[in-house]
């Protein structure tokens, strides 16, 4: 676990809060590459930087293993998915080269990328969207904030159900990646239908 730092994505994602991450992934970004996370007692480092969390921050590009500096850099890796028609079932193709250590890498030159274009969807169909999420991902927990966001009926109460919205979606099952892409979509088609 002392073998991780920080990016300069990752300092940047704490800086600026434009990734959303959880709790649990804020506090081990945070203390990662930190004195104080290198006096935790290991039994404290375990508790927080469980493999999981420690693989989530590694595919988001965030943080990097610093064991893995030696070895070749991957080859890019093309993402199959089609932004401007976003349902509830399409998905990145996650290729096998990114369960690696070099998971980092990859994500850093695709981030890089240009960013995809979003499709500015008018306001019932953000506001489907956004229940379709809910019902997907949250089931029977998100049962009232659904009923909030079929309520509203301007763009004002829909921004204010948006908070809510992201963190009940950053406490399910989503991948981080998705849930990053489809907050980006949102937020285009709020801005779009806000400038309208």
């Amino acid at each position: 676990m002392n073998h991780y730092q920080k990016t300069a994505l990752g300092l940047d994602a704490l800086q600026q809060r434009h990734i959303p991450l959880n709790a649990r992934q804020r506090r081990l970004l945070v203390l990662i590459g930190t004195e104080d996370f290198d006096r935790l007692a290991d039994q404290f480092k375990q508790r927080i930087a469980t493999p999981e969390i420690l693989e989530q921050l590694v595919e988001l590009g965030l943080i990097h293993s610093t064991q893995a500096a030696h070895t070749p850099k991957p080859t890019p890796v093309e993402f199959e998915t089609n932004i401007t028609n976003i349902a509830p079932s399409s998905s990145p193709v996650v290729t096998p080269e990114l369960k690696d250590s070099n998971a980092a890498l990859v994500l850093n030159t695709e981030i890089t990328a240009p960013a995809p274009a979003f499709k500015a969807y008018n306001f019932e169909e953000t506001r489907e969207l956004m229940m379709s999420l809910l019902q997907r991902y949250c089931g029977l927990m998100a049962r009232q904030l659904i009923l909030q966001i079929q309520s509203a009926t301007d763009l004002q109460s829909l921004k204010r159900c948006q908070m809510q919205w992201i963190t009940a979606l950053q406490e399910s099952r989503i991948e981080p990646i998705m849930l990053n892409q489809y907050l980006q979509q949102i937020n285009h088609s709020l801005l779009r239908l806000q400038a309208a």
